[in-house]
């Protein structure tokens, strides 16, 4: 979920109750609106919900991920400040606590694995733009 933050705000709940702006089998964050009254469509029953290609894989999992995206997010938080600092930002109590710096480091090592796969896919995309 956190390579797809378009997607962040798109709950399970609100994916089988409303209309997203889908297209090409690809997942939008953003719900059609019915240009008329500006508000949004609701799904119409029967129609299939795109748990398939959804990173959520499942209204059960997604639920799940859901309840997990503010610690997520206030790990990321973290993360900047604890680069912005250099690291001064802990109190001893916290240099001590070994989750806390084992948790800080798997999610730093998580930002920079995603910095680095977003690089190679612009370079790559750069690259075959270039060749036309």
């Amino acid at each position: 979920m956190l390579n797809r933050p378009d997607l962040l705000d798109r709950t399970c709940d609100t994916c089988a109750a409303l209309q997203y702006d889908d297209r090409d089998g690809r997942l939008s964050g953003e719900l059609r609106v019915n240009p008329r009254t500006k508000q949004p469509w609701p799904r119409k029953a029967g129609v299939r919900l795109p748990c398939s290609i959804c990173p959520k894989l499942d209204p059960v999992t997604g639920r799940k991920i859901e309840a997990t995206l503010p610690l997520a997010q206030d790990f990321l938080e973290l993360v900047q400040i604890v680069e912005q600092t250099g690291g001064r930002c802990f109190s001893q109590e916290q240099i001590e606590d070994e989750s806390l710096q084992a948790a800080i480091a798997c999610v730093g090592r998580f930002v920079k694995e995603c910095q680095s796969r977003k690089a190679a896919n612009i370079t790559a995309s750069a690259i075959a733009n270039s060749l036309g």
